[in-house]
């Protein structure tokens, strides 16, 4: 008369199994939204230090080198002549944006390329768009990342930005 009967004993078991998977599924669905979150800061982050980079040296350059730069297209490059970053003994300095294998690039006349992006994005796209109206030359620059993460589905982040910048000499 002192104990619990079979039937109290299993719908005991069936409510602590409901609010064990409740809570489990609460906590799974709280880690996959951090990891969601961190993959768009980091993609949103890398997407907008990379354009602004881009942005700040073409305003800031004489004039685009034709013979190097590759326009329309998702693997662009640009070269820019500028007077920032000059070598010993030269007037005019060249810097180039491109991509080096999945990562965006810079190069500076006389150092070695660095990679601008982290090992976490992956840029899918980086194009020139060149804009010739009235004798201005302006870019169109579009730029397409990814988060770098094959393995799991559920920290995938993928951004898009477009801006438009003119030579400083126009």
């Amino acid at each position: 008369k002192n104990g619990f009967t079979l039937l109290e004993m299993v719908i005991y078991i069936a409510v602590l199994a409901i609010l064990v998977s409740a809570v489990s599924s609460l906590f799974l669905w709280a880690a996959k939204s951090q990891r969601k979150a961190r993959a768009v800061q980091e993609v949103t982050d890398n997407g907008r230090i990379a354009m602004s980079a881009i942005l700040q040296e073409v305003r800031e350059a004489e004039r685009v080198y034709l013979a190097t730069s590759f326009f329309d297209s998702d693997s662009g490059q640009i070269s820019l002549e500028t007077t920032k970053y000059l070598p010993a003994g030269e007037t005019t300095a060249f810097i180039d944006f491109y991509l080096c294998q999945d990562k965006l690039c810079l190069k500076k006349e006389g150092t070695d390329s660095i990679a601008i992006t982290s090992d976490r994005v992956r840029v899918k796209k980086l194009r020139f768009t060149r804009l010739v109206t009235n004798q201005k030359e302006s870019f169109e620059i579009n730029l397409e990342l990814d988060f770098n993460s094959p393995k799991v589905l559920d920290d995938q982040a993928t951004i898009t930005l477009n801006s438009v910048a003119s030579l400083r000499s126009h």
